[in-house]
């Protein structure tokens, strides 16, 4: 089946909700919206709540003053609603408002209109890695170097995620929630020498485990390379990856992927470009691209039935910087390709 990582370039929610329903019927995500306001970007999207958050408005980004007067209290409200929402299952502290986030709304008045509720809805949180690392504080360190701090992210987009879970569950029969992060793509780099694979996998472990216990399917999205073990070994149901520009690399961790894929793990394949380079592309191009690159991988030792069986097909990347006409491209032949390669599998 198809789906998206979740942004788009347009500024309101209802054309790009309709054609989500139109190219990805199995698993349709709410749209963000990143041009209609910088609130709606990756990181100031799911900040709303953080102690001692102050909105940069003219740089259109947020950061937190560890120092402010109040901050001390604001922690202390911050623990109290995220104790009472796991001894009550009420998650409203966490809700993402709505002038950080249009398209949920929109959303879930689309599919409460859809005739029949689909296998499954997908919802997407910037995850704790990237947003610790991209949140920085009055003295421009990332939060992710405090220990006090790392951990209120860390709840945080635990209880963002659950308090999207629990609103759309009504709408599909699952709800698939994506932790995005961009940041992983680094890794190993110089700029996070100080970020430890062990740290990465226990952050993602531990939210990993919370949405499992919440019903949900779980996928995290990187969209570049990385050391793709990690996800693997934080347990997440979906690995989802720029298979447009890196596909080929996944085979050098062949024993690992099918050990996933054994397990019931899904290869989320970002295989139509969210670049320039899809006016080059069409459906019938990307079709053959994905089907040599699952050759390359089966070639490496990994089940081929296998690996189509647990394939999802996406956009490499989300589409909030592309220009609408691009998009929609993006769109219209991930929608086509979707339904080829599923009439070949069946």
């Amino acid at each position: 089946m198809a789906t998206l990582i979740g942004s788009v370039p347009h500024t309101t929610p209802w054309y790009p909700l309709e054609m989500f329903l139109d190219v990805a019927p199995e698993a349709p995500p709410w749209p963000q919206l990143p041009k209609r306001h910088w609130r709606e970007g990756l990181l100031p999207q799911y900040a709303e709540g953080l102690p001692g958050l102050v909105e940069h408005i003219q740089a259109g980004k947020v950061s937190v003053n560890k120092e402010a007067e109040n901050v001390a209290q604001a922690m202390t409200v911050f623990y109290e609603a995220v104790m009472r929402a796991q001894e009550t299952g009420d998650f409203s502290y966490f809700e993402i408002s709505e002038k950080a986030s249009s398209g949920i709304s929109a959303a879930r008045e689309a599919f409460s209109k859809l005739t029949s509720r689909p296998p499954y809805v997908k919802v997407q949180t910037t995850g704790p890695v990237s947003f610790a690392l991209g949140v920085s504080d009055e003295k421009d360190i990332p939060l992710y170097y405090d220990d006090n701090y790392a951990d209120i992210v860390l709840q945080n987009v635990i209880m963002k995620s659950l308090w999207q879970i629990r609103l759309f569950k009504p709408y599909g029969e699952k709800v698939i929630c994506f932790l995005d992060e961009p940041t992983l793509s680094s890794f190993g780099s110089s700029v996070y020498i100080h970020v430890t694979q062990e740290q990465v996998v226990s952050k993602l472990s531990t939210v990993v485990e919370a949405l499992h216990q919440a019903g949900a399917i779980v996928g995290v999205h990187v969209c570049g390379n990385s050391e793709w073990t990690m996800l693997m070994d934080a347990e997440a149901d979906i690995l989802s990856f720029d298979a447009y520009t890196y596909g080929e690399g996944m085979a050098l961790y062949a024993p690992q992927v099918a050990e996933y894929l054994k397990k019931g793990g899904t290869l989320a394949w970002g295989i139509v470009p969210t670049n320039a380079a899809i006016a080059e592309e069409t459906a019938a191009s990307l079709e053959r691209k994905l089907a040599k690159l699952v050759e390359h991988l089966a070639g490496h030792g990994v089940d081929r039935d296998l690996i189509w069986q647990q394939t999802i097909i996406t956009p490499s990347c989300g589409m909030g910087s592309m220009t609408e006409p691009d998009a929609e491209r993006v769109l219209g032949t991930l929608g086509e390709l979707a339904v080829s390669v599923q009439e070949k599998i069946r």
